[in-house]
């Protein structure tokens, strides 16, 4: 998620389809000063007091709200259920997380408005470096998809997109996923600023693979409760490990990085 990327979605119109690069129909909007005025008419007012560091407030869409704890099998029906398995190869330094990429969380409505995919089993398994005191710092994971990690739950963090500026794949820009602009009008949705991510910053591939595109708010709240903490009095959690070995926290640090008793707060 770059800065570069992040204003190109604010001030250019783009093309867009479901996140992967099919399985929804492209809307095309205009450039230059016309989309500039539309944007103004139709984004979501930036409020005072609001918490926007989700990097986007998309809560006026039905899907936003994560209440669907089953998720079905979008063939036959069956509740599908969450299968992860992480395992350690100390002599090779290598761990293994393998998933059907079924989250262990509730999530938003699928397909919608602006993702036109249905979350289904997709098997995966992503090796990653074990990190120790005595190894060289330098060494790093196979990542030629530049994938940030795997979470602790099986599922992928992606913050990548396949939705290029104005159609045209030849022009090296990617839309943002998660920019501040959701359009307040229905036929605009999914051409300004929205990609039909749920309250865990997730959507689906055409492929049926659910996966994050920010932070897995669902999943931190989880942790945070199976650990015997809650919002009110959270501690750092892990979330997973990120594709060079290290552990991923989120979305809370320490008071004093340099001490565990200092207390947690946001980051």
């Amino acid at each position: 998620m770059t800065v570069r990327n992040f204003c190109l979605a604010l001030l250019f119109g783009l093309a867009v389809v479901a996140c992967g690069g099919n399985g929804g129909s492209a809307a095309t909007v205009g450039s230059g000063s016309a989309v500039t005025s539309s944007a103004a008419a139709d984004a979501t007012p930036i409020q005072a007091g609001v918490d926007y560091t989700q990097l986007a407030d998309f809560s006026g869409y039905d899907n936003w709200v994560c209440d669907n704890a089953t998720i079905l099998d979008p063939n036959s029906g069956a509740v599908l259920t969450p299968d992860v398995s992480i395992s350690e190869n100390p002599g090779a330094l290598q761990r293994s997380v393998s998933s059907n990429s079924i989250p262990d969380h509730r999530v938003g409505d699928f397909p919608n408005v602006g993702n036109p995919n249905e979350i289904d089993e997709v098997s995966v398994n992503y090796d990653v470096v074990m990190r120790v005191a005595t190894e060289d710092p330098a060494k790093a994971s196979v990542n030629p998809a530049q994938l940030v990690g795997i979470s602790v739950g099986g599922i992928l963090f992606d913050p990548n997109t396949a939705e290029v500026y104005n159609n045209d794949r030849s022009s090296g820009w990617n839309y943002e996923a998660l920019t501040i602009g959701a359009s307040s009008n229905g036929s605009l949705a999914g051409a300004i600023g929205y990609l039909g991510t749920d309250c865990n910053n997730a959507h689906v591939q055409p492929n049926g693979k659910y996966h994050y595109h920010g932070m897995p708010e669902e999943l931190v709240s989880n942790l945070l409760e199976a650990a015997g903490n809650n919002l009110a009095d959270p501690d750092m959690v892990m979330v997973g490990y990120a594709a060079d070995g290290y552990p991923m926290y989120a979305r809370y640090g320490y008071t004093n990085p340099l001490d565990p008793t200092s207390g947690a707060l946001a980051m």
